[in-house]
Formats: structure tokens, sequence, C-alpha cells
């Protein structure tokens, strides 16, 4: 098993994939980040997406990417940092701010201030 973990580093190492450093692996980041490197399992350092790109939690084997929009019935947060999250609004397909829903899922209408979604 040793020689085959030897083999996988040499590999990737070789075409600078993924580097061993400090007892932590390293990896080319993620699309629309502008880290120069990143850490396996970790991904993109917080506030580090290119400017107009959201961070986005990508999986437990992933960690943090980098994406051009959030996906439906979420939101950009400005801040602390650019990152994706849920709109509060129930049955809101999309919002730009968490308590504002711009529209709703199917089935629902929004209400003329914007904070609900009703069955209609």
């Amino acid at each position: 098993m040793r020689e085959m973990f030897h083999l996988v580093f040499v590999l990737c190492f070789a075409v600078n994939f993924i580097i061993y450093v400090d007892g932590m692996f390293t990896v080319s980041c993620p699309m629309g980040c502008t880290a120069n490197q990143c850490t396996m399992g970790v991904g993109c350092p917080l506030g580090m997406c290119m400017p107009g790109w959201c961070g986005k939690h990508g999986g437990r084997n992933v960690g943090m990417i980098c994406v051009p929009t959030c996906s439906p019935g979420q939101f950009c947060l400005q801040e602390p940092f650019k990152m994706c999250a849920d709109c509060r609004v129930r049955n809101c397909k999309s919002c730009k701010e968490r308590d504002t829903c711009d529209a709703c899922d199917r089935g629902y209408k929004l209400n003329p201030d914007k904070s609900e979604c009703r069955r209609g």
C-alpha cells in the first residue's frame, strides 16, 4: 500500500496537480479562485473568489468552490465574505437579499412587499 501511495504521489507531482507540503496536500485551486494554492478538501480560502463570483461549499472532499451564480433559492451574501446563503422566504426561487424574494417557486405567488410566497 505504501508503494502505491508513493506512485500516486509521484504521478500527481509530475503533472503539478497535487503537492505534499508540511503534512498537507495542496492542489490547483478551483475555477474562479484567486489564491495561488488550495488545500485538498478545504478548497478556495474564504474571500478569495474572483470579483463577481461567490463562495459555496462544494462537498466534504472538495471544500469551498467559487461560482458565478448561486443555486436557486440562494443569493450571494456580501459581508463578511462573498458566500452563497439561503433565502429566508419559504418557497422563494430567487432573491438578492435574505428576507426579500424576487420570484417564487412554481405554484406560489409573491405578496406585494416581497416578504412571502403564498400558494396560488
